[in-house]
């Protein structure tokens, strides 16, 4: 194998090793984004407090019980 091969083969194999850390982080970030996406849907986005389920009319929503205002 000439050293021109070599050089190929060793960067493809980094490329390969790059492309599957990258692919792993992605897979990590997005399950980190969507771990704070339903943290965030249980706040209220004006005080922070927890929202609470409340049915009316047949439908739930959610509700802060310290600034009485449904969540958005």
């Amino acid at each position: 194998m000439s050293d021109n091969e070599k050089d190929r083969l060793g960067e493809k194999l980094h490329q390969k090793e790059k492309a599957e850390e990258d692919r792993y982080f992605a897979e990590h970030d997005k399950e980190l984004l969507e771990k704070l996406r339903e943290k965030a849907a249980e706040r209220c986005p004006t005080c922070g407090a927890a929202l609470v389920a409340v049915e009316r009319g047949g439908k739930t929503t959610h509700e802060c019980p310290a600034c009485q205002r449904p969540a958005r």
